[in-house]
């Protein structure tokens, strides 16, 4: 029984000693110094971590880019024969240059008659015409200037509203300005080819302000006119747009008080 109990003890205190190199393997060797890789590098636990990368870098994404405004809210892409001829962001390019020349140019301090006006007052459309069409602007601007020639005021007052005496009876232009508010270029343009020109039928929108003979009260009424513009553009070797041709109806509304 004396040798059993010997050889228990012993037993134990192997499985013991066996148990805590265990333990010591595993808590790194007890303070021991890792080994170097065997291609030299630092060991795994000396090696630095990669940098984290935050939720917000790695869902980010590119700002996505800003469409243009249009240069005429509301207005649609150009579709048809015009727009399969010329390309639409081409055709939208005219209608933009005719927006402008409209909005720049169309309702001017010309809209009050005035005497003694000379051409440069009518230079404005201009840098937009063909050098046929501004040949023919020049003489017309000089034919009314001249001799108040009716057909040349017509055709300038397609393009630049002038010298309006054709007002309702019992008003009068008022004589503060501005002449005219309101102005607007419709939305809704069509385009359609003609030879090899674009041409665009456009609504042009202004109210003509105006005042009530006999009234010093100071109170402004609008005229709304409208011309439906239709106009020709050839495009230049670079791609721009000119104004060849035009022609133009007006319409207006009834007298309405806007202001006192």
């Amino acid at each position: 029984m004396r040798r059993t109990g010997r050889t228990e003890r012993t037993r134990r205190a192997v499985v013991g000693l066996a148990v805590a190199v265990v333990v010591l393997a595993g808590c790194g060797g007890g303070g021991d110094e890792p080994r170097p890789a065997a291609d030299g590098s630092a060991p795994a636990s000396e090696q630095p971590e990669p940098p984290e990368q935050s939720e917000q870098s790695e869902q980010s994404e590119p700002p996505a880019e800003e469409e243009p405004l249009p240069c005429v809210p509301g207005v649609e892409p150009f579709t048809g024969p015009a727009a399969d001829r010329f390309g639409a962001e081409s055709v939208m390019a005219a209608y933009c240059t005719l927006a402008e020349l409209s909005l720049e140019h169309a309702f001017t301090d010309l809209i009050v008659p005035a005497q003694g006006r000379s051409a440069r007052a009518y230079a404005g459309p201009r840098p937009v015409l063909t050098p046929a069409a501004r040949a023919r602007w020049d003489a017309d601007v000089a034919a009314y200037l001249r001799a108040g020639d009716g057909a040349a005021h017509d055709r300038i007052d397609a393009l630049v509203l002038t010298d309006v005496v054709d007002v309702p009876k019992g008003f009068r232009l008022a004589d503060d300005p501005p002449p005219a508010i309101g102005d607007e270029v419709g939305a809704r343009a069509v385009a359609s080819v003609v030879g090899e020109r674009l041409r665009l039928a456009v609504p042009v929108r202004t109210g003509i302000v105006l005042e009530r003979r006999g009234d010093d009260s100071g109170r402004h009424l609008l005229l709304p006119v409208t011309k439906r513009l239709s106009v020709d553009l050839e495009r230049t070797g670079s791609g721009r747009w000119l104004v060849a041709d035009w022609s133009a109806r007006w319409s207006r509304g009834r007298v309405q008080l806007v202001f006192g």
